[in-house]
């Protein structure tokens, strides 16, 4: 959804409600998917430009970053930002806090679904994962570890047990 910003009225927020449908997100080999959510954003114009405030929700599903199998979760966020039809010049100082979540647009129109993706994104665990005892890349790995740990305490009398017992495999 496109808003028009030069059509805002001073001083008076104007709200804007967007459902999102399923779209992928990010980079096209992590198959990021957002499978549902909304988005609330309200918008003024301001000495600074515009002061767009946002409630957001999203339903995601990504691969997990450990096991690879399909994880499902909850994004929540909101915030606010300002948005400046000017480019910043060679003396724009940020002064505070405040000051960093400007965004300088090109044009009169923000996108309000760039938007919605952006700040899943920045949302987003950089590495989503299962707990542990639901991955099973992590079960797969302890069941390793006990089978190794298994091994070496069975040949942990003589530094040639363990010799003797590769020797005893390859036969």
């Amino acid at each position: 959804m496109l808003v028009k910003l030069t059509e805002i009225e001073k001083g008076i927020y104007q709200t804007y409600r967007l459902g999102i449908d399923p779209h992928d997100i990010g980079d096209p080999s992590f198959s990021t998917k957002i499978e549902s959510g909304n988005l609330i954003a309200s918008i003024r114009e301001v000495p600074e430009g515009y002061h767009l405030k946002y409630e957001m929700h999203a339903q995601i599903k990504a691969p997990c970053s450990t096991c690879g199998e399909d994880l499902e979760f909850e994004v929540d966020a909101n915030g606010s930002l300002t948005l400046c039809l000017e480019q910043p010049n060679a003396h724009h100082i940020v002064l505070n806090a405040d000051d960093l979540d400007v965004r300088f647009l090109k044009d009169e129109t923000c996108d309000l679904l760039q938007l919605f993706d952006e700040q899943v994104e920045l949302e987003m665990p950089l590495f989503p994962r299962h707990n542990d005892k639901e991955c099973k890349g992590v079960l797969e790995y302890l069941e390793q570890q006990n089978n190794r740990d298994e091994e070496e305490s069975d040949h942990s009398g003589s530094p040639f047990a363990v010799l003797s017992s590769f020797i005893e495999k390859k036969k």
